[in-house]
């Protein structure tokens, strides 16, 4: 626009000077005609200097671009393949010794020895249903996997949410003054998966059943539910692994879970579904946090 109204200023008055025809510097044309030329040749050098400035600005902004989809990219690949490593690992690990069992007792069987005492029968069923729990879990997973890209939303009080939560999982509830007049756009189906999830996760690292507890507050525009219990606690270096697809606290710790490691993955998936997030708080008390946004936006992209 600079430029613009610069060559119409100055080719207006050059022209004006050359229709006048007069001799005083100030309107003789070739005082305008010099000026013009002087402009002209700072104008293009400035538009040159414009040009690429912008240029490169453009070109930055690609590159940056370009380089945030490769790092997202290479962290939903790394997920990706993370996940599949501890999917084999827990194939191997979990499903395989009920499998080796069985052969076992089969094989004795096949040779004509003694049978399985009480106590090898009752570790076989154990073993059997543990891998059972496994396979079904994953087969619940792929049931809900599609619903992650498309929530049904809902708008529900949260006080609403929070009778449910008492009467389903029959767990005390502290419902904040913050919370209890807000209104909650989100899918009841996933909502209740995450928070079933946090709550079995609860009850299986607490060291009793009763003091699984939660908390519903609102803070910066989001509604939280932080489940707490009175466990060990998940360890401060597992915190952001637990999330991870078929992940699983190794088996020396003391507050290992059996589980086919989806649970926590499927609540961040569902709290990503919300526009929210879903983290461990605090080791002591033990508290993991579900956080859905009063104003919800889609932020799941992951496959």
């Amino acid at each position: 626009m600079i430029f613009a109204f610069g060559n119409a200023s100055f080719a207006l008055l050059r022209g004006g000077s050359a229709l006048l025809d007069r001799l005083e510097t100030f309107l003789g044309f070739a005082f305008w005609d010099q000026i013009f030329f002087i402009w002209s040749i700072a104008a293009v050098f400035c538009f040159a200097i414009g040009l690429f400035l912008n240029g490169t600005a453009m070109i930055s902004e690609e590159t940056r671009q370009a380089l945030e989809k490769e790092r997202s990219l290479t962290e939903a690949l790394t997920e990706a393949l993370e996940g599949q490593r501890n999917l084999q690992k827990l194939i191997l690990h979990e499903l395989k010794r009920p499998l080796n069992t069985v052969a076992t007792a089969i094989d004795l069987s096949r040779k004509g020895r003694a049978g399985m005492s009480a106590d090898e029968v009752e570790r076989i069923h154990h073993l059997t249903g543990v891998a059972n729990d496994y396979l079904r879990g994953i087969g619940e997973y792929e049931d809900i996997h599609a619903l992650f890209s498309s929530p049904t939303l809902t708008d529900v009080e949260v006080s609403s949410l929070v009778d449910d939560i008492r009467n389903k999982w029959q767990v005390d509830v502290d419902l904040r003054a913050g919370a209890a007049g807000c209104v909650l756009p989100i899918d009841l189906l996933l909502f209740d998966i995450a928070i079933g999830n946090l709550i079995d996760n609860a009850r299986k690292f607490g060291r009793t059943r009763n003091a699984v507890g939660i908390k519903v507050g609102a803070e910066g525009g989001s509604v939280i539910f932080d489940v707490t219990d009175d466990g060990p606690g998940i360890p401060a270096k597992e915190a952001q692994k637990v999330f991870r697809q078929f992940y699983k606290i190794d088996g020396n710790q003391t507050n290992a879970v059996e589980g086919c490691g989806l649970g926590l993955y499927v609540t961040r998936r569902i709290a990503k579904a919300h526009g929210g997030s879903a983290q461990v708080l605090s080791q002591c008390p033990s508290t993991l946090r579900l956080t859905f946004p009063l104003n919800t936006s889609s932020g799941d992209t992951d496959a």
